[in-house]
């Protein structure tokens, strides 16, 4: 399914889009600054990633749930300590961070976590030699070619299964709008905008956005797979990845 990575070349507001296993943008400019790789939501279907190796980009920007899943167990629901041993092997048993690693080469490597991944990707990559910034609620502020990236994992509570779900997101929010980034990088969309049917889109980050968000030039999301697209308003373009690679040209 995901074998084929043929380019197809548009743009979106301030972004000049160049797509990976398909998408549809809506509209056009010629102004670009920083070209990014943006990925979401490789879930078990890890060759997504290797889209990275088709055009060169300045930053690759890795936005959560990078990694399968053991699932829940009959009543028990998902466990944290099988779904870690779970991650750990699939991680250790194939080819699959050596074939990323390839693919992103040298290119800085941007890394959100997300609420599937009960390990992170950070430090696999990292050990396969790549070049990798991880953006937690420690080290909530990075700069990566110049440009300020801040963000965090957090997402609205869904069934407190999963990493990073939260009843109050404003903590998490305030850490990143604090950095004063430029790009904005957090696992789940803000509500309204590309955030799917299903609710899973925050109103607290939405608010942030719209008062606190002058700078910030583009927010790049997945997690709500049906979402996946590109927007723009408040002047900020806004990439939901989810299952796909995308390649952006953002204008700063």
């Amino acid at each position: 399914m995901f074998a084929a990575y043929a380019l197809s070349q548009f743009v979106l507001g301030n972004s000049r889009v160049v797509l990976v296993n398909g998408d549809t943008p809506q509209r056009r400019t010629t102004q670009m600054n920083i070209k990014i790789c943006h990925i979401s939501d490789t879930h078990d279907c890890p060759n997504i990633a290797l889209g990275a190796a088709r055009e060169p980009v300045d930053v690759i920007v890795l936005s959560g749930d990078l990694m399968a899943n053991r699932g829940r167990i009959g009543g028990l629901g998902i466990l944290p300590d099988l779904e870690r041993i779970y991650q750990t092997n699939w991680v250790q048993g194939s080819n699959r961070i050596a074939s990323w690693a390839k693919a992103f080469g040298e290119t800085p490597v941007v890394i959100v976590d997300g609420n599937h991944d009960f390990i992170s990707m950070a430090n696999p990559l990292r050990d396969a030699g790549c070049n990798v910034y991880h953006i937690t609620a420690e080290n909530p502020c990075i700069t990566v070619a110049g440009v300020r990236f801040a963000g965090f994992r957090e997402i609205p509570w869904i069934a407190g299964e999963w990493m990073g779900e939260t009843h109050n997101q404003r903590e998490a929010i305030d850490r990143a709008f604090d950095c004063d980034p430029q790009i904005l990088v957090t696992h789940g969309p803000p509500a309204g905008i590309l955030d799917g049917p299903n609710g899973y889109g925050s109103a607290p980050l939405t608010t942030a956005l719209a008062y606190r968000g002058d700078r910030i030039k583009a927010h790049l999301f997945g997690h709500a797979h049906e979402g996946c697209g590109m927007a723009q308003t408040m002047g900020i373009s806004f990439s939901n990845a989810a299952g796909v690679c995308r390649v952006i040209e953002v204008a700063l």
